[in-house]
Parts: structure tokens; sequence; C-alpha cells
């Protein structure tokens, strides 16, 4: 099934990245409008389109990759914490990149980790977020896909504080709110999920019975 987009400004991607383009369930808790959900998903799409984030990282290195220059964002006494980053993370890809990395000779206890299908299907599974807000930025007349990708460049390679000045402060003074169930039913919007196809197995020889001796 195709994916279904929630604004037309929104670029469209191929449908072989796993990325989602809204949110999880109709009932998440997520708020994509939160300020600090929007100052996690610059960063997160930033490091993505640098290249800095990799399959197989553990997920405090992930944390500190991503909140290592949070600070420009001059939003005092509040800190992203992993929770938050995570959040937006599981609400991006339509799998769970949460894996448990066991003991190994180079890993000497448990941790958690994050594994990707595909880096891409972060940075696409961001962009419905980033869109959301973006799109009441922009004036009618501008809303469409050219003109998303090339804001979306911009947030990604503009020095941070201007990307705060130009699109964060901005955006956290919409009082934007969402209504997801209502948004869910209005939109046909559905779970989107990874379909695994399961592993097929050849049907065993038929058994023989023999007396027990």
């Amino acid at each position: 099934m195709q994916r279904l987009y929630l604004n037309k400004a929104q670029p469209r991607r191929d449908e072989k990245y796993l990325h989602r383009t809204h949110i999880k369930k109709p009932d998440a808790r997520y708020n994509p409008t939160d300020p600090l959900n929007i100052a996690t998903q610059i960063l997160i799409y930033r490091a993505c389109r640098e290249g800095q984030i990799i399959s197989g990282c553990t997920i405090e290195d992930f944390h500190r990759l991503v909140t290592w220059d949070f600070d420009e964002f001059n939003i005092v006494g509040d800190v992203i914490s992993k929770k938050r980053v995570g959040d937006c993370v599981v609400n991006a890809v339509i799998y769970n990149p949460r894996v448990l990395k066991g003991l190994t000779k180079t890993n000497h206890k448990n941790r958690m980790i994050y594994v990707f299908d595909d880096v891409l299907d972060l940075q696409y599974g961001l962009e419905w977020m980033i869109c959301l807000w973006l799109y009441k930025l922009e004036p009618e007349d501008s809303r469409n896909q050219e003109v998303f990708e090339d804001l979306l460049t911009e947030i990604a390679t503009l020095p941070l504080s201007e990307v705060r000045e130009n699109y964060f402060t901005p955006a956290t003074q919409l009082g934007l709110y969402i209504h997801w169930p209502h948004l869910w039913e209005k939109l046909g919007l559905y779970r989107q999920e990874k379909f695994i196809q399961p592993e097929e197995k050849p049907k065993p020889p038929k058994p023989t019975l023999s007396p027990l001796e």
C-alpha cells in the first residue's frame, strides 16, 4: 500500500525506504510541534544530512552526537533526554530500530543500539515531522515540494544560529496543535509497519510409526 502524506508540500521519497509519513498511531503521545521535539528533529535531521549517523551505534553515543550543539537553541533550563530522542526516532521509521547488543570481545556489557535498514529511513521519516510545522511557516503560494526540498536543505546546512532564527523560533510560536485521532480518521491514516516475509521451510517427510521397544 502506498504511504499517505500529511501535506502536498512534503517531498515524496522512494517507497523502498522504510520511513513513516505520519505519526505511529492515533493515540501516540509524541507531539511533533513541542519546542523540544522540534529542536530534536532539527538536530537529528542535520546529523543525517551530514552523514554522521550510522547503523549499529549505541543509543548513548547517538544521543551525545545529536545533542552536542543543543545549547545553540538557547532554551534555558531544558535538556533533550534519550527518551525524547528515542520517541523522535521510532516515529520516523516503520520498524523498531532499538536492539540489545549482547556481550562480545569488544563489547563488555549489554548495550542498546540503533540498527537501521538504511539511514535514509530515518532522514526521510523526520521530514514528515519537520514539514508539518514548516507548512504553516510558508505562504500558501509557496507550498510545493520543490520549495520544501530547498527549505529542508537550508535547515540541514545553514549555521544553527540561522536555523534557530529563521525556522525554530517561528515554529515554536505557531501554537500548532494536532488532534491525531480526528486527523487519523479524516485522512484515512493507518499503522505503517514493516512487512516481514515469513521464512519458508521445507515440509519434513511424513513420519512412520514403529513399536516402542
